[in-house]
C-alpha cells in the first residue's frame, strides 16, 4: 500500500529541519521544496517555482507543512485557502518577533511583515516550539520592544495554536564525564553573521573574557581568518565541526553560554545541556524554561548583571554534570516530537 503524500516546504535544510523531514517519513511520502532565492531580485521566481511545485505535487488529503512563516510561506498559505488543503505552519523564533534597533524578526521588515502576518493569520492551524513564541512580556534589553509574540504582531490572528517542543536524540548529545576544567565556557553561533554581536550576546562574552582572564572561553562557528573585535588569550576560537566533534567539545567545558537577545527553542543550549554543560543564559523566551533552575538565569542585559547572577548561583552550588544531562534528555526526548507532530498531521487529514 502506498504511503499517503505529505508536502514540505523549508527555505533551508538545516539539522532541524531534517530531523522533522526525518519524522514524518516514517508515516508519509514526504516531497520537499526549498525556497532559497540568491538575491531578493530572484523571490518572484521562487514564488513561481513554488507554484508549480504545489500544483504538480498535491494530492488530494496531502497535508502542507511548512518550517517558518515568512516569503516562503505565502504562496502555500494561499492554496490551501483556495484548494482546501491543511496548512500547517511551524514557527521558530524570528518569525514571531520583531527587533528594530537591531533590523531582527520578520515583524520590522517590509514587506516580509505582510507575507507573514498574511500566512499566520490563514494557515490551518499553527506550532510554535514554545509559548513564548505567541506572546511575551520583554524584559531582558530595556531597549528593545517590550512585547513580542505573533498573537502581539497580530491581535487579530485566531489560528489554532498547538505548542511542540524541540527534541533531541539522545545517542548523539549525552554527558560522558563529570570531570572537567573549572570555568570553561562555550557557547555555538554563526559569529560572522551581521547580527551576531549583539542578537548573540558576543559583546556581553567579549567584556566578561576581558574582565575573567582565568576564564576559558570557547566560540564555536568561526569562520577561517575570522577575528573577534578584541584579541584575549582565553578566547578560544573553533571553526565549524561535525556532531560528534561537538559532543566532544560539549563535554570539554563546565557551562554553556547562551546571552542571546531573542531566541525560540535554541538547539544548542539544549544539546550541550544534554552533554552536561551548566546553562548560563539571558532570561529571554524559552531560555529559562530550558535551563530549569539547573543553571544561571541573567535578568538584564549587563555585564554587572551577568556577573551577579553568575557569581550568585556558583555560591548554592550546581548539580553534577550527568544529572543535568539525564534530567534534560528526559524532558525532551525525539519520541515526544515525534507523537505530537505526528498526532498533530494526522488530524489535520481526519478534518
Amino acid at each position: 500500500m502506498a504511503m499517503s503524500r505529505l508536502l514540505y516546504i523549508t527555505p533551508h535544510l538545516s539539522s532541524f529541519v531534517l530531523k522533522d523531514i526525518a519524522i514524518f517519513e516514517q508515516q508519509y511520502e514526504v516531497i520537499v521544496s526549498v525556497f532559497k532565492p540568491k538575491t531578493k531580485i530572484l523571490i518572484f521566481r521562487e514564488f513561481l517555482k513554488q507554484l508549480f511545485f504545489l500544483v504538480s505535487k498535491y494530492r488530494k488529503g496531502a497535508p502542507i507543512v511548512i518550517m517558518f512563516a515568512g516569503y516562503h510561506s505565502l504562496i502555500a498559505t494561499l492554496f490551501g485557502q483556495l484548494t482546501g488543503a491543511k496548512v500547517l505552519i511551524v514557527t521558530g523564533g524570528t518569525d514571531c518577533v520583531g527587533f528594530k534597533s537591531i533590523n531582527y524578526g520578520n515583524f520590522i521588515k517590509f514587506p516580509m511583515n505582510l507575507a507573514t502576518r498574511y500566512s499566520l493569520k490563514h494557515c490551518t492551524v499553527i506550532a510554535p516550539v514554545h509559548e513564548s513564541l505567541v506572546y511575551q512580556e520583554y524584559t531582558y534589553d530595556t531597549e528593545l520592544a517590550k512585547f513580542q509574540g505573533h498573537q502581539f504582531w497580530i491581535p487579530e490572528c485566531k489560528t489554532p495554536v498547538r505548542t511542540i517542543y524541540n527534541a533531541y536524540d539522545t545517542t548523539k548529545f549525552f554527558c560522558t564525564t563529570n570531570n572537567r576544567p573549572e570555568n570553561t565556557f562555550v557557547t555555538v553561533a554563526n559569529v560572522d553573521l551581521p547580527f551576531a554581536k549583539t542578537r548573540k550576546g558576543l559583546d556581553l562574552i567579549y567584556e566578561w573574557a576581558e574582565i575573567h582572564t582565568e576564564f576559558i572561553i570557547t566560540l564555536v562557528g568561526v569562520p577561517v581568518g575570522w577575528q573577534p573585535p578584541v584579541k584575549l588569550a582565553n578566547l578560544k576560537l573553533i571553526n565549524f565541526v561535525s556532531e560528534k566533534e561537538l559532543l566532544e567539545i560539549y563535554n570539554q567545558h563546565q557551562f554553556y553560554l547562551q546571552l542571546s537577545v531573542m531566541e525560540g527553542f535554541p538547539n544548542a543550549l539544549t544539546e550541550a545541556m544534554m552533554c552536561g554543560c551548566i546553562p548560563v543564559v539571558s532570561d529571554v523566551a524559552s531560555m529559562p524554561f530550558i535551563a530549569n533552575g539547573d543553571g544561571v538565569v541573567v535578568k538584564h542585559r549587563s555585564v554587572e548583571a551577568l556577573e551577579s547572577a553568575f557569581f550568585e548561583a556558583k555560591r548554592k552550588g550546581f548539580a553534577a554534570h550527568n544529572v543535568i544531562a539525564e534530567k534534560t534528555a528526559k524532558r525532551f526526548p525525539l519520541h515526544n516530537r515525534e507523537r505530537e507532530l505526528l498526532g498533530l498531521v494526522a488530524e489535520l487529514k481526519s478534518k
